[in-house]
């Protein structure tokens, strides 16, 4: 029938090979367009869905959406005030909670060249530190440091101290550094003198110096001449210095969980 009419035979075949690369992949249209007995079925319903396809009108009230491979039909109405489908780019960022992991090993590494640069400057000739020891002692408990002080790339060998009271209070700020301390390695002393321990540097939360005002370091700490004996030298934290118990506080909390009484 289409061969007594060439040009439009050929028009035909135009639209026939533009809707076989639109629509080719689906099996429905692989039959209607190879079925030869099926000519003017075919010719009519691929001219009408060729001009449906080619109306803006159409696409502009709503889109179909066919899928013939999964048997499925998708009918998505889309308001025409809504206009064309747009795509829009974003580009997510994950907001990860804090890993305490993390941050102790950051403050770790803080701390190890915190006490290195201290050292190296040989002023002051001993200071101390703040460390975090157990959940169950809420009190900061107090470390000595100086030029006998030993670091290791994840501890460093100091003296522990004890208060110079029982207390278990957070806020407390003294320390006794008693008179027969002793610097040589624990396995190499029997005495009964105070050995140095190794203290991770994650658990030391503060170094107790600070900078004055013309740009000296110096220890936060001074002697209690008045409570001091012949066995023992207390220090406690200067007044001008007291926040630095709020910071331990606050970095001990953050690092090591909530204080549990």
């Amino acid at each position: 029938m289409l061969q007594k009419y060439p040009t439009f035979q050929k028009i035909i075949h135009i639209v026939f090979a533009e809707m076989e690369v639109l629509l080719g992949a689906a099996p429905f249209f692989n039959v209607l367009l190879h079925a030869p007995a099926l000519t003017v079925f075919k010719v009519a319903t691929l001219l009408g869905i060729y001009i449906l396809y080619k109306s803006q009108l159409f696409f502009n009230k709503f889109v179909i959406k066919f899928n013939f491979q999964t048997g499925l039909f998708h009918l998505c109405l889309y308001l025409e005030h809504h206009g064309p489908y747009t795509e829009h780019v974003m580009d997510i960022l994950y907001v990860e909670p804090d890993n305490p992991i993390e941050i102790r090993a950051d403050h770790g590494r803080q701390i190890h060249e915190e006490i290195r640069q201290t050292l190296v400057l040989q002023n002051p000739p001993f200071f101390f530190g703040l460390i975090f020891e157990r959940e169950e002692i809420l009190r900061p408990t107090f470390i000595l440091l100086g030029r006998q002080t030993v670091l290791h790339p994840v501890r460093v060998r100091c003296h522990v101290l004890s208060p110079d009271k029982e207390t278990n209070y957070p806020n407390y700020s003294r320390c006794c550094v008693p008179t027969n301390i002793c610097y040589l390695h624990p396995n190499q002393c029997q005495c009964g003198g105070l050995h140095s321990q190794l203290v991770d540097y994650e658990n030391i939360m503060i170094i107790l110096t600070e900078y004055t005002g013309n740009g000296k370091l110096v220890s936060t700490m001074e002697v209690d001449v008045v409570n001091s004996t012949n066995i023992s030298s207390v220090y406690t934290l200067k007044e001008t210095y007291a926040e630095q118990v709020e910071l331990y506080k606050c970095r001990r909390r953050e690092m090591h969980g909530e204080y549990v009484f």
